[in-house]
């Protein structure tokens, strides 16, 4: 899975087939959204802040071309060439956050088959999609609202967004979750592909115990995109030839 914020965020988000009571056009987007994910390789440059918080920079790259344990590379931190020891330690948090995509497929927390018309214009559908109360125990999932645009004329995503519905606690109780969300924008690459993640807004604030407040803002950017072929394609084989097929 490539884009692993997706999304939780982020952002990525929608790593599995959709039911097939899934409104047809929201299915068709989903699915060719999937189908089109790991044929791009792209720069992500994504920035966290808050205000009692240092700027959290990154710059990396992704590239579906290459092995399993090269796809992702760290290009900059801060606008400066990585050092070896936060190499090794962004390769840590990568494994992990990889491992936990693989783990559960996004597609897990969405119930998409139960998904409702919010908007329509003569441009474009907007869906409220719930989330799977099960799918993550931490957090209240029935207190989040997701939001899934489709454009009709390209049959094809054009954006996703999430917010609270409600406050909630969370950390047993001790954090009061008062504000979150996010948003994404897709945008066209190629008229001949399917649009791609471009743009993700979040922020989100708690306030724990009575004590203190925490408030948190992120950014994620796509950019150099480069069409490639997903490395697990290039030795698809044909029974009776054993050979590797050619790009």
């Amino acid at each position: 899975m490539s884009r692993p914020f997706l999304l939780i965020a982020f952002l990525l988000v929608f790593a599995g087939l959709a039911r097939a009571e899934t409104p047809a056009l929201l299915d068709e987007a989903i699915r060719k959204w999937i189908a089109d994910e790991d044929h791009w390789a792209y720069t992500r440059h994504q920035s966290l802040n808050g205000p009692s918080k240092p700027v959290t920079d990154q710059l990396e790259r992704y590239d579906p071309s290459q092995p399993d344990g090269q796809q992702w590379q760290l290009l900059a931190i801060a606008g400066k060439p990585p050092t070896a020891d936060e190499t090794k330690a962004w390769q840590r948090r990568k494994e992990r956050e990889m491992k936990r995509v693989r783990e559960k497929p996004l597609a897990d927390y969405f119930d998409f088959e139960h998904a409702t018309v919010a908007e329509e214009t003569a441009a474009s559908i907007r869906y409220d999609v719930p989330l799977r109360k099960d799918a993550y125990r931490r957090v209240p999932l029935e207190k989040i609202q997701v939001s899934v645009t489709v454009n009709k004329s390209r049959r094809e995503l054009e954006g996703l967004s999430a917010g609270l519905k409600e406050t909630f606690r969370m950390a047993m109780g001790a954090a009061k979750v008062t504000a979150g969300g996010f948003d994404i924008h897709f945008r066209i690459i190629d008229e001949k592909y399917a649009s791609q993640p471009d743009l993700i807004k979040g922020s989100g604030s708690a306030r724990v115990m009575l004590f203190f407040n925490l408030s948190r803002e992120a950014e994620m950017t796509w950019s150099d995109f480069k069409r490639v072929k997903p490395y697990k394609e290039r030795f698809d084989v044909k029974i009776g030839d054993l050979k590797a097929l050619d790009f």
